[in-house]
Formats: C-alpha cells, structure tokens, sequence
C-alpha cells in the first residue's frame, strides 16, 4: 500500500510519480512474507534530494579513490627514481674506478 500526499500517485502507470520512500521502516517487499512497513509517494523536492544525496556520496567515494589512486602512482614513481639515481651513482662510481685503474 503506498500511502502519501494526493497528486503523487500516477494511476495511468500504477506508481508514484516521483518514487517511493519508507515510513518507519522499509517499505522494499521481501521475497517472503510482507513489509516491514508502509510506503509513501515523494514529492519531487523529496526525489531531488535523494538524487542530490546520491551524488554527493559518489563524488565523495570518486575523490577519495581518485586521491589513493594518485598517491600509489606518486609513491611507485619516487622509488623508481630513487633505484634510478642509486644505479646512475654506481655506474659513475664504476666507470671512475675504470678509470682510475687504467692510469
């Protein structure tokens, strides 16, 4: 049963216009048995928060792994430059001893 403010209710479709939200509960139907509680039709101020809500939930999970992301990436760079530059150091420590010797 889908209770709610009048208007709200498309009877040519059968739903809500704008959605669905719980009263008290979850108004989701289970596989078995009934609700856990009734449903009400949102207005459209009430679906356009949600949606609002969702976005900023996703924007906030995406920043959050956009910055992981960018921080294992700078890590993997600095210790490849670090072998780098410690082989680059070997190599002119190798190459002056060659050097050295061959005087």
């Amino acid at each position: 049963e889908y209770y709610g403010k009048s208007g709200l209710w498309d009877s040519y479709a059968g739903r809500c216009k704008y959605g669905f939200m719980e009263i008290g509960g979850s108004c989701d139907t289970p596989c078995s048995g009934t609700r856990t509680a009734p449903c009400e039709c949102m207005t459209s101020e009430e679906a356009a928060d949600a949606v609002q809500d969702s976005a900023q939930t996703a924007l906030i999970v995406t920043s959050i792994g956009f910055a992981v992301t960018f921080l294992y990436a700078s890590y993997k760079c600095y210790k490849r430059r670090l072998a780098q530059q410690r082989d680059d150091a070997c190599a002119a420590n190798e190459f002056e001893q060659q050097q050295q010797q061959q005087q």
